[in-house]
């Protein structure tokens, strides 16, 4: 059912963009013809995709005129307050066979809405439509529901104000169209690797508004419906069962051969979130992991005297996101064969698990290697979805580790300490401990991770054995290195750290103490105890002073108290608001209160996608806990879009007279969204005077915005401007001076965004020139310091 927004009031609006979601209006971005048959040959006799036959000519005018003017009468029929139109009981003009007709005419698409939306419904509920794989339903979409770019040619489409959810009278087919548009995330419907662009890109990974292993199931009963139009559990039960029998026959059929919406591990993710006991899951992910070859990894790139840039080109970049893409495949993969190989290792070779391990961890090995070669730029965010060794624990760590420290031994013996260093986010326990071994062993020390050797656990283990022969065999994984171990050197002081607590938990030194390492830690304690109090003392003598203006835990709600709110004080015990002692009277704090109007006396609070705070800023007398002054202010705060995130009270010397010493009070904002940068704090200044407190001024003190630098649009423009007393006065109170500075951080536009000018390279500056740092006075008039038309980016934001 169509629902135009010039219609819709602003709260209607925010549920239809929280039930249907941008992705709608994204939903239909054309993968092209040539990835679905363009002869229509997979088309149920009756049915309509989104490759049956264009037929101009299939319906004589009057005829399609005469069902149009129905379905215009159709659409036009009240429907009181339910959220779809019903449709006619019975059809004088139309039936199945020509409502197929109908939309293979071009012309379908050229229908009023009203009336193209109830001959839509009918096709859904007729079960009419139909579809293959995600991008079929895309492409029948747009057949039926054309857009219109505005705009560069090649920009995304645009929905020409409307939004579609299903009618309650779908069925389960259409149902799972309208699935797929409103609950695979946005981006897969314009990349063509969906999942590895997730990973270079900071946007949520959500299936709407859900995420995990079961993001794409608890999706499925809300995304695509309203309240009144959701299915029940049969039909819930009945649109599961399609879509997985959709991306069932599309895997088998495809392997890995699609791109987009139709790529196989975003189908494999949404069928195993379906179906997780699904015993085809592994003969699925056996015909996608034919398409893509694990053991073999590709070569980074080496660029020239890259190391004494400051970066790549953009160039060089594409080049090495080449192998880094293949990469992120390959781990993808194993990601989602793991816990199918723990849970049915016999449909997969003997072995498998060792040579799965391996896989990974070389992987993510390679992908350390690229992340420092690009100089962290486009730094990867690791999802579920791409984290092989979320499923590794200690006992599946056991059952390989013999070929696991094998692989680290052998990585030591090439590489030395090399990889150690890296920002490796993979590798089991016993791969580290075969690589820092063998390191040891070849006399590249410890690498810096010598807790990977687990000598603890070992070292417990063997204290604590019932024979001796049981404690030397628990040793023999570190026989290789005992001479290091146990001998004066840098190996064995790690050691000795190491073990000090656990060796401190023994009253004796006993017998199992084969290597005497807990013998050597109770002389060394000994030797250096002097030292060591010395040290900790040094150290307590090093540390900052306690804030001398900090409160005390109480007083924010002894504030509150004073004002005769009735809420407890758990509630004022929220970060929203703030105390500090008086800089000048310690015996006074400065305390702000920031509530949703009504919840200061323990109402319920408001349900509302929109907030706006009150503030009340108090002085308090903390010996008898009277209120010496008090300002009250409704609504101050704003919280919408770019959200109230905390309050803190500034103490700086704000002495703008004898006697007049200001005090300030900052809050700080920031956006709720995936796909911007925007940020702000803002400070108002008080001055206590008699029992009223003054606001003399309210400022900006920082922003972060994206393309404030026309030079380049892609920065992120960092913006602080700082606060002083200046020189001279007006009206009795000091000027005040404000330093704004601002720097970017900018950063080069990843590949994907070339193919908005057909594949041209951007030629984007690597570092992006900063404005100077600006000064503006501020003078008093007498009841406020005013803020200078000229320096307007200093106002806060109404």
């Amino acid at each position: 059912m169509p629902f135009p927004l010039k219609q819709l009031d602003s709260s209607n609006w925010r549920k239809l963009q929280r039930i249907v979601g941008s992705q709608v209006v994204s939903v239909l971005f054309l993968f092209g013809a040539a990835i679905g048959s363009a002869n229509g040959a997979d088309i149920p006799p009756g049915k309509f995709g989104a490759d049956s036959p264009t037929l101009p000519n299939a319906l004589a005018q009057v005829d399609f005129d005469a069902i149009v003017a129905e379905a215009d009468l159709a659409a036009r029929k009240p429907h009181g307050a339910s959220s779809f139109t019903p449709l006619p009981a019975h059809w004088q003009t139309l039936d199945a066979a020509r409502l197929v007709a109908m939309m293979s005419m071009p012309a379908f698409g050229q229908i009023a809405i009203p009336a193209r939306g109830v001959l839509l419904d009918q096709a859904a509920t007729w079960d009419l439509l139909t579809f293959q794989r995600p991008s079929d339903a895309a492409r029948l979409w747009n057949r039926v529901w054309p857009l219109r770019y505005i705009g560069e040619p090649h920009g995304r489409p645009n929905s020409n104000g409307i939004v579609y959810a299903p009618d309650p009278t779908w069925t389960p087919t259409a149902n799972a169209i309208s699935t797929l548009f409103a609950c695979f995330p946005g981006s897969v419907w314009d990349v063509d690797d969906p999942l590895v662009y997730a990973e270079r890109h900071s946007i949520a990974w959500q299936w709407q508004n859900y995420s995990g292993w079961d993001g794409f199931l608890k999706c499925v009963p809300h995304g695509a419906f309203f309240e009144d139009t959701r299915p029940d559990q049969a039909g819930l039960d009945a649109l599961r069962r399609v879509l997985s029998e959709k991306f069932t026959a599309a895997l088998s059929a495809d392997g890995c051969r699609r791109p987009g919406p139709d790529d196989c591990m975003l189908q494999f993710l949404a069928l195993s979130s379906l179906d997780p006991r699904n015993p085809r899951l592994p003969k699925l992910l056996q015909i996608i992991e034919r398409s893509v070859d694990l053991e073999p990894l590709m070569a980074i790139p080496e660029f020239a005297d890259s190391a004494n840039r400051d970066g790549l080109s953009a160039e060089e970049l594409k080049a090495i996101e080449i192998p880094e893409a293949v990469a992120l495949r390959k781990i993808i993969l194993l990601t989602l064969k793991i816990p199918l190989l723990l849970k049915d290792p016999s449909a997969w070779p003997p072995g498998e698990l060792g040579r799965v391990l391996s896989q990974a961890t070389d992987l993510s090995i390679l992908l350390a290697r690229i992340q420092v070669k690009k100089q962290f730029r486009y730094q990867r965010f690791e999802r579920y979805y791409s984290n092989p060794w979320q499923w590794i624990d200690a006992g599946i760590d056991s059952a390989t580790s013999a070929s696991q420290r094998k692989l680290g031994s052998a990585y030591a013996g090439r590489e030395a300490c090399a990889i150690a260093s890296l920002q490796t986010k993979g590798g089991t326990a016993s791969f580290w401990q075969g690589y820092i071994i063998e390191n040891i062993r070849l006399g590249h020390g410890d690498c810096g991770r010598f807790n990977a050797l687990q000598l603890t656990g070992v070292y417990q283990t063997a204290m604590t054995a019932a024979k001796i022969s049981v404690s030397e065999q628990a040793f023999d994984v570190f026989s290789s290195i005992k001479t290091a171990l146990t001998t004066a050197g840098p190996v064995h002081d790690a050691a000795l750290d190491e073990l000090a607590a656990t060796c401190a938990q023994a009253t004796t030194v006993q017998a199992n103490d084969i290597w005497h390492l807990c013998e050597d830690v109770r002389a060394r304690d000994v030797a250096v105890a002097e030292g060591e109090r010395l040290r900790i003392a040094a150290e307590l003598a090093a540390m900052p002073p306690v804030d001398p203006l900090a409160c005390a835990d109480d007083v924010i709600a002894r504030a509150a108290s004073a004002l005769d709110f009735s809420a407890n004080d758990d509630y004022w015990s929220s970060s929203r608001s703030a105390c500090r002692l008086d800089p000048v009277h310690a015996e006074h704090a400065i305390v702000a209160l920031v509530y949703v109007s009504g919840e200061e006396n323990g109402a319920e609070p408001v349900q509302a996608d929109i907030e706006d705070f009150d503030l009340d800023v108090v002085i308090l007398n903390l010996d008898d806990d009277k209120v010496i002054a008090h300002r009250h202010d409704s609504a101050l705060i704003p919280s919408d879009a770019v959200q109230f995130e905390g309050i803190s009270i500034d103490t700086a010397r704000y002495q703008l007279a004898r006697n007049k010493r200001a005090f300030g009070i900052r809050t700080t904002h920031s956006a709720q969204c995936h796909f911007c940068n925007f940020g702000y704090a803002d400070m108002t200044l008080y001055l206590v005077n008699g029992r009223k407190i003054d606001s003399i001024l309210a400022i900006r003190t920082s922003d972060t915005q994206d393309g404030e630098f026309e030079a380049c649009p892609d920065a992120v423009a960092l913006t602080t401007n700082q606060l002083a007393v200046g020189k001279g006065s007006r009206h009795g109170l000091a000027d005040l001076v404000v330093t704004s500075i601002t720097v970017d951080d900018s950063y080069i536009p990843d590949s994907q965004d070339d193919s908005k000018d057909g594949g041209a390279a951007h030629a984007v500056p690597a570092r992006c020139p900063s404005p100077q740092p600006l000064t503006t006075t501020l003078r008093f008039d007498g009841r406020k310091y005013v803020i200078p038309a000229s320096a307007s980016s200093l106002v806060p934001y109404s």
